[in-house]
């Protein structure tokens, strides 16, 4: 019997064999045939954000309309973002030549506190541990790598059989990953390295997207098949607890999100869905305007960790600001400038800071602000959206409006 044909290269493979790789313009060609320049000899950028204001305890996060920075570190763009848990860095997976650099940033003065190798495939997912202990890192490698912010090398390294989509933190002792074999993976993580301690294997495609709740203790993942599954552990046996289908025409979910209050999870699809679940009862409570998908690369999604504002990235490298309540559009950023969709998105959580980039050749990692002389809370819910919303909630509980 002859092999199997490993098929082209694709940003998400659909076989074993099928290498994944981002898209190659004439310019990332001719990127590639010149030598990588070493991550060490990236300039730290000036100090930017020592002025912008903190965030109140307890305030509503504002739109970050004014840019800061905009920083060209590597010649690929950027697929992951993440800020630390105490907002001290931020975390950047990018591409550069036929590398994966991991960067992490001082977000005060925007210097380079750490230039790593990272990975020989695309980083598709950043997740911080609790109190920035660790920082683990998704790729198309087959790799999950844990790092410190004290050194260059990994703490150690995650090894799986295929591609790995997603990463989650539940405390800096246990991770989660989630994989193209549509098995998540529970790692007990200690000084000595992490150890693989259960395989959960409910999902019923590619696991693409994790979020964990530290309240009630439970995890939840979405698959290429459109199905959100929640996951609890029960006297050290995890079981899968109920699982629901949010998207239209059961199209694959590319992220969940948990919202700050713990009752609502944010899920996008690969058709450009984006829609706000309540988990109490499961059921979509608010859809937002349905944006151009990319068919190559994933566009992303987040909440400000209000959970007031609901951000997600365009095909064209946009990105549309919604309120999280009434679905009303917030604020639309189409000048920006990002030629390739808008594959990372990520907000401060202490200031009004957030971070945008797309994975494509020279695309820059933004750095937008608030604008400090004006607040801009969320748009308050019109008569028209309203209405939206109780035609929503009808249709969701099977009820005929009088």
């Amino acid at each position: 019997m002859l092999p199997q044909e490993p098929g082209k290269p694709s940003a998400r493979s659909m076989a074993p064999t099928q290498p994944e790789e981002g898209s190659a313009s004439f310019d990332q060609l001719l990127l590639r045939q010149q030598p990588s320049r070493s991550l060490g000899s990236l300039e730290p950028r000036p100090s930017v954000t020592s002025s912008v204001r903190a965030r109140l305890p307890g305030q509503s996060c504002h739109v970050p309309s004014s840019p800061l920075s905009s920083l060209h570190l590597t010649s690929g763009g950027c697929s992951a973002l993440a800020f630390s848990p105490t907002g001290r860095f931020l975390a950047a997976g990018c591409a550069d030549s036929e590398i994966y650099p991991l960067l992490i940033l001082e977000v005060a003065s925007l210097s380079l506190r750490l230039a790593a190798d990272g990975h020989r495939g695309i980083i598709y997912d950043i997740s911080w541990a609790p109190e920035d202990q660790f920082l683990a890192s998704a790729s198309a490698d087959g790799l999950v790598k844990l790092w410190s912010v004290e050194g260059s090398s990994p703490v150690c390294v995650l090894p799986h059989p295929c591609f790995v989509y997603s990463v989650c933190f539940s405390s800096a002792e246990r991770l989660f990953t989630g994989a193209f074999d549509g098995c998540i993976r529970v790692w007990s993580v200690t000084a000595d390295g992490a150890q693989l301690t259960v395989e959960l294997r409910g999902a019923l495609g590619l696991v693409n997207g994790l979020a964990w709740d530290p309240t009630a203790h439970l995890l939840y993942s979405g698959d290429s098949n459109g199905c959100v599954g929640v996951w609890r552990e029960d006297k050290g046996s995890w079981q899968q607890q109920r699982s629901f289908t949010a998207t239209q025409g059961s199209s694959a979910v590319t992220a969940v999100t948990l919202h700050s209050s713990g009752r609502k999870l944010l899920i996008h699809s690969a058709s450009g869905q984006l829609a706000m679940v309540d988990l109490r009862i499961d059921r979509v409570i608010c859809e937002y305007q349905r944006l151009a998908g990319s068919q190559r690369l994933r566009c992303a999604s987040t909440l400000s960790p209000c959970g007031s504002l609901v951000f997600a990235g365009g095909a064209s490298g946009s990105v549309t600001v919604w309120s999280a309540d009434s679905g009303e559009v917030a604020h639309s950023f189409t000048s920006l400038p990002l030629h390739f969709p808008t594959s990372a998105l990520a907000y401060h959580p202490h200031q009004h800071v957030a971070a945008f980039s797309a994975f494509g050749p020279h695309q820059p990692i933004l750095l937008m602000a608030s604008d400090s002389t004006q607040a801009t809370p969320p748009a308050p819910p019109t008569s028209s959206s309203l209405q939206q919303r109780l035609q929503l909630a009808h249709r969701t509980l099977g009820l005929v409006a009088s």
